[in-house]
């Protein structure tokens, strides 16, 4: 791509933003989509590799790594509020800004990590498969985790910045409490006996999700002319989440059912 000293909107919309095509993979699609591949070649094969062995005990190092998430989400959570949402940006709705002001190049910059903190998550994946933990490692994790990379890359490609960095905000925020959660369940196992830990995190992932369509569905009915914005993208953000939702409705609902049942039996043998 040619090196140019005005960037406007139309060619960021056709080409993606020039800012971001110097950040590693961020030149074309083609290497998340290796990655995204070969991460669920490599799923199926350890869950066969690992069907007839025993489970791996990984308190401490799956400890160390949900601990490393919670840090960098942080990072990533105070950097986009001290650059953009709780100084400059409006939250009415806040256009991506194509200038090369500190600020901007900053949370381009941040944009980039919430990128690669998607591929970083791959791990998760092997920890579940090493631990054979198939309650966790379901279509829906694995779906979820191959198609997250895919829709980052496109977000900050076209869009490092403004508006666009809301659903970021909502998913560091509860990104950095799950990981904390799970990283202090894998010491402390008695925590993950009280069931409305569970029912919370759900809970939790909902508001995310509601909070996400609805300032989605703002810009796409209330954004002024002034404040222009990518209607495919809001239509991605829009779907993506609606899909998330639903997910967190049906783990919800499945795990208060399943609870149910539980104190049912156990109030009938207590008679």
């Amino acid at each position: 791509m040619e090196k140019i000293d005005v960037i406007d909107y139309e060619f960021v919309e056709k080409y993606g933003d020039p800012r971001i095509s110097s950040y590693l993979l961020m030149d074309t699609p083609i290497h998340t989509i290796a990655l995204t591949t070969a991460y669920c070649a490599a799923t199926f094969l350890g869950i066969f590799l690992m069907k007839n062995k025993q489970s791996c005990d990984l308190k401490v190092p799956f400890f160390l790594y949900n601990m490393a998430v919670v840090l960098l989400s942080v990072w990533m959570f105070i950097k986009l509020g001290i650059h953009g949402w709780f100084t400059k940006y409006s939250w009415n709705c806040e256009p991506l800004n194509l200038s090369n002001d500190p600020d901007t190049l900053e949370i381009v910059k941040v944009c980039w990590v919430f990128y690669v903190s998607r591929l970083i998550e791959f791990v998760d994946t092997i920890f579940l498969v090493l631990k054979k933990n198939s309650s966790t490692l379901n279509h829906f994790h694995i779906l979820h985790r191959w198609v997250i990379p895919l829709t980052a890359w496109y977000f900050v490609k076209y869009c490092p910045g403004g508006y666009n960095t809301f659903p970021m905000m909502a998913d560091l925020f509860v990104r950095s409490l799950i990981y904390f959660y799970y990283g202090f369940a894998a010491i402390v196992p008695s925590i993950q006996k009280h069931s409305f830990m569970k029912t919370s995190i759900s809970l939790l992932q909902m508001v995310q999700f509601i909070s996400v369509i609805a300032y989605m569905s703002h810009l796409y009915l209330f954004a002024t002319p002034d404040c222009r914005v990518s209607q495919f993208l809001l239509s991605l953000s829009f779907t993506q989440s609606v899909f998330g939702l639903s997910v967190s409705l049906f783990v919800f609902f499945s795990s208060t059912r399943k609870n149910a049942t539980k104190g049912i039996e156990k109030y009938k043998k207590l008679k």
